[in-house]
């Protein structure tokens, strides 16, 4: 990504953005996760989808944190929005994880796997 605004140093920049990756990262483990193994299986992960998925969101909270000290930098709240929706798609797929909702999961999987991971 190409942050335009100068104001933005290039340590902030690539903090943000290597927290970013790091995310995305998380969430397309998740996603192969749970394309690979049952609902039970999924159940029994060390840590658990729901303890990533609050790891997703605090990572994610901190790029909105970095982005608000930025408030020109229209490109820095897109990241932190984008960050923040895999979080919560992550949140989700936890969520239907634990009810052993397995219609939800599929449906949460498939949303999360027509994301691009880039």
């Amino acid at each position: 990504m190409n942050w335009a605004v100068a104001s933005v140093d290039d340590l902030t920049r690539r903090t943000v953005l290597d927290i970013y990756h790091e995310l995305l990262k998380s969430s397309n483990s998740v996603l192969h996760k749970c394309t690979r193994f049952k609902i039970e299986l999924l159940q029994l992960e060390n840590p658990s989808i729901s303890e990533i998925a609050e790891q997703l969101l605090e990572a994610a909270s901190i790029i909105w944190t970095i982005s608000d000290d930025f408030p020109d930098d229209a490109e820095g709240y897109h990241v932190a929005s984008k960050a923040n929706e895999y979080a919560q798609q992550v949140k989700l797929i936890a969520k239907a994880i634990k009810r052993e909702d397995q219609t939800e999961l599929d449906r949460l999987v498939q949303e999360l796997k027509r994301r691009p991971f880039l």
